[in-house]
């Protein structure tokens, strides 16, 4: 799996060579075609909507917009087994996402454009649903966090739209774990996570798909890591290579979604959420890849969802 990730980590980075041969580089802070998309993570404006930072006063006091996803997650929890050899039960999740939502549509009427930012709040517990092994360890806790997602898509008429889209989420988690024995060797990893405000990160890849008005159902892969310890400067030299991979590929998407408004959203999804998974993966083992350290326990997530816009 890591060498399947350090090939997703260098394609990202091959994108950017190619284009660099790619003429007339635009930029879509203020060059933007009247059928075209901005697949850079700028806040420019698209079409007649600008894009809208996240203001939480404002939403609170402003009932302009917001949207509310409420999610049912099916987790996969685990730690490195060279640091950790125990297994977890896959303790499900309830969430709930609310903040505001910007969509847009291209002047052709069929390619759409979304961007949501929000808050949210979630639980892990064993009694939602999934049966719990005896011999394995059991986690329950709350997590929130804060994350945006931008998608692109197309529209179907009047009510009806799919969405592909990427996003990125900072998590505050407070985690407790079933008792194990006192020999158990490795107890003190789940020490250093048990009880305490930990901070992690995650991404997200998945369909948004708009079925009558306002209401819309989703699905999702989301990877989340909780760090035993936040290394500050080592996170952000990590995230960083993460970005910068990301970033480069925004003119090759973008020559191809001028060229192709079918295309264009499902090559942004691959290549956006491949590279952050690649990185992810990587992480896994070092929870600041490159840098040498200590694994997170990693949290694997499979989504089902409504979603309301009001």
């Amino acid at each position: 799996m890591k060498y399947i990730s350090t090939i997703l980590i260098i394609t990202g980075m091959l994108f950017f060579s190619l284009s660099l041969y790619a003429d007339d580089y635009l930029d879509s802070a203020y060059k933007v075609n009247e059928n075209e998309f901005d697949y850079s993570f700028s806040s420019d404006d698209f079409g007649k909507t600008p894009f809208r930072t996240f203001n939480f006063f404002q939403y609170i006091f402003n009932n302009e917009s917001p949207r509310i996803d409420i999610n049912y997650n099916f987790n996969q929890i685990s730690i490195d087994p060279k640091e950790f050899y125990d297994s977890f039960n896959n303790t499900p999740e309830l969430e709930i996402k609310a903040g505001y939502v910007v969509n847009s549509e291209a002047n052709n009427g069929f390619s759409t454009k979304s961007n949501f930012e929000y808050l949210r709040l979630s639980t892990y517990n064993s009694q939602f649903g999934q049966v719990g092994n005896a011999n394995r360890i059991t986690m329950e806790g709350w997590q929130f966090g804060l994350g945006s997602t931008k998608g692109y898509g197309w529209s179907f008429g009047k009510n009806v739209s799919m969405l592909l889209y990427h996003g990125n989420n900072f998590n505050w988690h407070i985690m407790t774990f079933n008792d194990q024995p006192k020999e158990y060797i490795f107890n003190n990893k789940l020490d250093k996570i048990s009880n305490q405000f930990k901070f992690g990160n995650s991404f997200e890849a998945g369909i948004d798909i708009r079925l009558y008005n306002s209401l819309g159902i989703n699905a999702a892969y989301e990877q989340a890591h909780i760090f035993p310890a936040h290394l500050f400067w080592y996170w952000g030299a990590s995230k960083v290579i993460e970005e910068v991979a990301k970033s480069f590929t925004n003119n090759f998407i973008q020559k191809i979604s001028n060229r192709n408004s079918i295309a264009g959203p499902v090559i942004n999804f691959i290549i956006k959420n491949g590279i952050s998974y690649g990185m992810y993966e990587l992480r896994k083992t070092n929870m600041n890849w490159p840098i040498t350290t200590e694994s997170p326990l990693a949290i694997e997530k499979f989504k089902v969802g409504l979603t309301y816009t009001f």
